[in-house]
C-alpha cells in the first residue's frame, strides 16, 4: 500500500469499500482529530500537525 500524505488545510476523505461493494465515506476537515480503529482493534489517531500516515503502520506488540 502506498502512503498517503496530507497538508495542512486538506480535507480529508476516507473511502471503504464493503463485502457487498457499497462504499462508505468521510470527511474530516483539517481542525479535526481523525482516529481510525481497524477490525483488528488498531487504533491510529491523526491530528493536524501529522503530515504523513503509514498505511503499512504496525504496532509494536512487545513480543
Amino acid at each position: 500500500m502506498k502512503n498517503g500524505l496530507f497538508e495542512y488545510g486538506d480535507a480529508v476523505i476516507i473511502t471503504a469499500t464493503d463485502e457487498k461493494g457499497i462504499v462508505n465515506a468521510q470527511q474530516f476537515n483539517d481542525d479535526d482529530a481523525v482516529e481510525v480503529k481497524l477490525q483488528s482493534g488498531v487504533i491510529q489517531q491523526f491530528n493536524t500537525d501529522d503530515l504523513e500516515f503509514d498505511l503499512d503502520y504496525q504496532p509494536d506488540t512487545g513480543e
